[in-house]
């Protein structure tokens, strides 16, 4: 568990901005843009320890057999891979609670990309007018992560 200030530290737009991003993934690959990855490492750049959790078990392709971690784990963390989806996007409301949120607008579906090197400040303005709900410092993947990951989206950052 981590205090809020550390939370709101390490992942700051400016702390966020601060990290070698395309050195850490043209030596590696673009799964270190998933949060999997990223908020380790972001609280582990600004000092606060990072450590694996014993009572943490990752869930793949079993309700039963973890992928790592022991099987009786405390917390789970479910794989995109999970047979049906993670089991808390299958979660319905509390009938009391459905008037608390919306679905997408239909302008902000249509746009959904569930892709790790496609983000683009510029683009996103365009898109919803705003950067209110995104890093608001511009981000430029380098030449070599477009040229090795192109054939992933049919949108590029550029």
């Amino acid at each position: 568990y981590y205090r809020t200030a550390a939370i709101l530290d390490a992942f700051s737009d400016e702390s966020v901005a601060r990290l070698d991003w395309n050195y850490i993934a043209e030596r590696g690959s673009k799964e270190i843009f998933s949060s999997d990855f990223a908020m380790q490492y972001l609280l582990a750049a600004r000092g606060y320890d990072a450590e694996p959790w014993q009572d943490a078990a990752q869930m793949e392709k079993s309700a039963e057999i973890p992928h790592s971690g022991p099987a009786d784990a405390a917390f789970k963390h479910y794989g995109g891979g999970f047979p049906g989806g993670k089991p808390t996007y299958n979660l319905r409301l509390n009938p009391k609670d459905v008037r608390l949120v919306k679905d997408p607008l239909p302008e902000h579906r249509k746009h959904y990309l569930n892709c790790q090197v496609c983000w683009s400040l510029e683009k996103y303005m365009k898109k919803f007018g705003s950067a209110k709900c995104a890093n608001h410092i511009p981000f430029k993947y380098s030449d070599l992560l477009i040229e090795r990951y192109k054939h992933e989206w049919s949108y590029m950052p550029r």
